[in-house]
């Protein structure tokens, strides 16, 4: 992981989240009723208040996470990366929980394509719902701490849904900027001139949620050269052609290498950028707390000299 510093930043922040590569762990739990809230575990009938009991006779693989439909990141590469690797251990008879696509219309497209990719049936998937229960004579679902793990299977999978996007219109783009211009958290204060010089240089600057997902895959499969700053959009890193050059934006209160390990699994050249936060919530050389959720939050500014001198 190549990482390079502004001389503006006064943490140099130790990098975490970066286990070695292991196999996701599918857990099964055999004639059991499991909680449909918010994380999944099998529970007492009054553990929590629920309204509702779903049973089935038929096997239920749970999709959803905790975190569903909280952003792209978590859709596309937890939950669909599930789908894909419980389809594959799955009985044919198997029911799969997904999100609700009334979340967010987007959710609906990207289930449509990955399940057309690991051939299931339209009419095996349910969607999950608030304060029910769900009974089932067998559960499985991915461990929560191996959930960030791409195998080689997925990543198979994950070029299939490129294939199938193949024919979305899209405009002609070989250098992409990824915008943050419609992020509550961490915006790039001096986003405007980043997105001036890049321009200039030859990029073209989209903000991903503004394209359907079957665009977004095709926009990110035909970049040789993508720059971005952490955030949700870069999980399209996903369905990049190996060789692909990517620059990631860090401010130098988060360092997270949720897409170097994307990066490093498609065969995408990875270098990170390490900004200074406007508002920095640690002291010169001191270790970031993460258990302070508002170093996640902060507005930070691009150092153009460090972005050109890479680029």
């Amino acid at each position: 992981m190549e990482i390079h510093y502004s001389p503006h930043v006064r943490v140099r922040q130790a990098i975490r989240w970066m286990p070695d590569r292991c196999y996701p762990r599918v857990v099964c739990y055999d004639d059991v009723m499991i909680d449909g809230r918010v994380d999944w575990h099998p529970s007492e009938p009054q553990a929590r208040p629920y309204d509702e009991e779903f049973s089935t006779d038929r096997p239920l693989a749970i999709c959803a996470n905790r975190w569903r439909g909280r952003n792209h990141y978590h859709l596309i590469f937890q939950e669909v990366s599930s789908l894909f690797l419980l389809a594959r251990v799955a009985l044919p008879e198997t029911l799969f929980l997904t999100t609700d696509p009334a979340l967010d219309r987007r959710v609906g497209e990207v289930f449509q394509l990955a399940c057309n990719c690991a051939n299931i049936a339209e009419k095996n998937v349910l969607t999950v719902r608030e304060r029910v229960r769900y009974r089932a004579p067998q559960i499985l679902l991915i461990d929560p701490q191996s959930e960030d793990i791409l195998l080689p299977y997925c990543l198979a999978r994950y070029q299939r849904m490129t294939e199938l996007a193949s024919q979305a219109a899209v405009p002609a783009a070989d250098k992409l900027y990824i915008s943050r211009q419609d992020a509550t958290a961490r915006r790039v204060l001096n986003e405007a001139a980043v997105m001036h010089y890049l321009e200039q240089a030859g990029f073209t600057c989209i903000i991903p949620g503004n394209f359907s997902i079957e665009q977004q895959i095709k926009l990110f499969n035909r970049a040789s050269v993508i720059v971005g700053p952490h955030g949700a959009g870069l999980t399209n890193l996903l369905f990049c052609k190996s060789g692909t050059r990517v620059i990631e934006l860090f401010q130098e209160d988060f360092i997270n290498p949720a897409f170097y390990k994307i990066s490093r699994e498609v065969g995408a050249h990875y270098l990170g950028l390490v900004n200074p936060a406007q508002n920095t919530s640690a002291q010169p050389c001191e270790t970031i707390d993460v258990s302070d959720k508002s170093y996640h939050r902060s507005e930070w500014n691009v150092d153009l000299d460090m972005l050109q001198a890479f680029l």
